[in-house]
């Protein structure tokens, strides 16, 4: 039994290491793998996902730059701003049937520009820079024209950096102008408008879309839980973002170093420049995310491996018992056959139970030794036969040749004992042959006692 859970504890430290440890290690191998591969994968989704983005973006705010350009292309409405500006057209109406007709015109062209252009345009407006004159004009798809005063303007940052930037388009991401109906938060592009002949500034247009072109071009694109798509403005203020916007980066959203480290995690930055925008597009890789998918991966190479050498030791230990059963039993008749029991023989139910798992050359082992053995024993029995049936020739002849002389030198021992008076020593001598002619003079091996009595 010994030697039968030598071979079998041999047998699985020889499978682990030709199997098993080969399995691991390709499984690392392959996770190691996997995690670089997940990780250019990355890479490369995040470069072409900021290039699709930006591109996109960088098409719609042109539709938003020719729109606002529109003053310069149509004369119906550079007319009219110039009237507005100029205090030819309050609130208290045009000045005369001139401006009245400027007016007329102005809204056919804006309509007509409304209906053609990106549904998600909200409202064109114009803002003069006239101080006696802060009426708001402004046209929707919905409404011809909206006259307001109430709003002042000026004081916005937007209305007086549009006179002051160095930039001649400008945009942001904020709250519409109080008294429109629009979403809470607009994209509005702005551009100081000029008198074509004097170059004077005569006010700002601006241009109201929503928010939905945008959170389509992003709505696509899958991102982890703690990772997110920022657009921030040239001073790295974040505008808009999709996903998560740990505060913590705000301040680093426009430095080259591409690593953020926060009290919470750590980011990858990705950049991407808005063609004609001095906005930028930012994406935030969180680094936890990244190391979850790949502690996915090598828990996941890990259990695989573990259950492939747990479901490999249990099958292999299986089949082995068999063989190592069938070896037991034919190590133990060697044994016993080698001590002198020839009766004994490899069980034939281990010799019957014929396994796929089991080499057929260890059921070739028990048959032939089971046959070596019974001719074995037929040898030995036949030599032995042979060998009783020699000595027994060899006696009989040997009897057939002792007698007569014995019997001759018996009675000549007689005579001689007679011839010198010895009766008494003649007599027992007569007495002890007829004892011994009792058995020589027998051919059969063995005598009853029925013949010994008469």
């Amino acid at each position: 039994m010994h030697k039968s859970q030598n071979f079998q504890n041999k047998s699985i430290i020889i499978f682990l290491l030709s199997i098993i440890i080969p399995i691991m290690i390709l499984s690392s191998c392959l996770a190691y793998y996997l995690q670089n591969k997940i990780q250019t994968q990355n890479k490369t989704y995040f470069s072409t996902t900021l290039y699709s983005i930006s591109s996109n973006m960088s098409t719609y705010f042109s539709d938003l730059k020719r729109l606002t350009l529109t003053p310069y292309i149509y004369d119906d409405i550079i007319n009219f701003y110039t009237a507005v500006d100029n205090g030819q057209y309050t609130k208290k109406g045009p000045e005369n049937y001139k401006v009245e007709t400027y007016r007329k015109n102005y809204i056919s062209c804006i309509q007509r520009l409304l209906i053609t252009s990106r549904e998600d345009i909200l409202a064109i407006s114009f803002l003069p820079q006239n101080l006696n004159n802060q009426m708001i004009l402004t046209t929707t798809k919905n409404k011809d024209l909206i006259e307001t005063s109430d709003y002042v303007y000026r004081k916005e940052n937007w209305f007086i950096d549009s006179f002051i930037s160095e930039e001649p388009f400008r945009y942001s991401i904020s709250k519409p102008m109080p008294f429109m109906s629009s979403p809470s938060r607009v994209i509005s592009s702005f551009h100081t408008v000029k008198n074509i002949y004097t170059k004077r500034n005569i006010g700002v247009i601006r241009i109201d879309s929503s928010l939905d072109n945008i959170q389509e071009m992003f709505q696509n694109v899958k991102l982890t839980p703690h990772s997110g798509f920022i657009i921030a403005d040239q001073r790295g203020e974040p505008l808009y973002h999709v996903g998560n916007l740990d505060e913590e980066t705000v301040p680093y959203l426009l430095t080259k170093n591409g690593k953020i480290r926060t009290s919470s995690d750590t980011y990858t930055l990705y950049r991407k420049n808005i063609d004609g925008m001095p906005w930028t597009l930012i994406f935030l890789s969180s680094d936890k995310d990244n190391r979850q998918t790949i502690i996915f991966i090598w828990t996941l190479a890990g259990v695989l491996s573990v259950l492939t050498m747990l479901f490999g030791c249990l099958f292999f230990r299986k089949n082995s018992r068999k063989t190592t059963f069938m070896l037991n039993s034919i190590l133990n008749t060697m044994e016993s056959a080698s001590e002198g029991n020839l009766n004994v023989h490899v069980p034939q139910e281990v010799l019957s139970d014929k396994n796929f798992f089991v080499a057929k050359e260890f059921f070739m082992i028990g048959e032939n030794l089971n046959k070596m053995i019974h001719q074995l024993d037929l040898y030995i029995q036949r030599s032995y036969k042979y060998e009783i049936q020699r000595q027994e020739a060899e006696y009989r002849a040997l009897q057939n040749q002792v007698n007569p002389h014995f019997l001759y030198n018996t009675l000549n021992c007689f005579l001689s004992l007679n011839r010198l008076g010895m009766k008494q020593e003649l007599e027992n001598g007569i007495l002890q042959l007829t004892h011994i002619f009792r058995y020589t003079c027998n051919n059969e091996k063995m005598t009853t006692v029925e013949k010994e009595l008469v």
